[in-house]
């Protein structure tokens, strides 16, 4: 693995790594966790990959730009390169805790 990789996993593994403590999603800490560390993507203005590991969809990736977060979710938008359309998205943070979700988010 690359240096390259490895910073771009740190976003995912930071937030498992912490929440192998916590005590599943009605922990109110880990909603909390979440919401500070897609607070700080916003902030910085990091765009975040969202990929699907179930093959059956079509479209398993989108590149997501965060605009505001939430107690349980974060909104945002993909942008359709063709025609600068700009596609609603929403983030529901219980994906990462879910271990059957097979979802990987990845920081820009």
């Amino acid at each position: 693995m690359t240096k390259t990789d490895k910073t771009q996993h740190l976003f995912n593994q930071t937030i498992i790594g912490e929440l192998a403590n916590s005590k599943g999603t009605g922990n109110i800490s880990y909603y909390i966790l979440v919401r500070e560390r897609l607070d700080s993507l916003i902030k910085t203005n990091t765009r975040i990959l969202v990929k699907t590991k179930e093959t059956q969809y079509p479209q398993n990736c989108a590149v997501v730009t965060l605009t505001k977060t939430f107690p349980r979710f974060a909104l945002g938008y993909v942008e359709n390169r063709v025609t600068s359309v700009k596609i609603p998205y929403t983030l529901n943070y219980s994906i990462f805790s879910d271990r059957k979700a097979k979802v990987l988010i990845v920081k820009e």
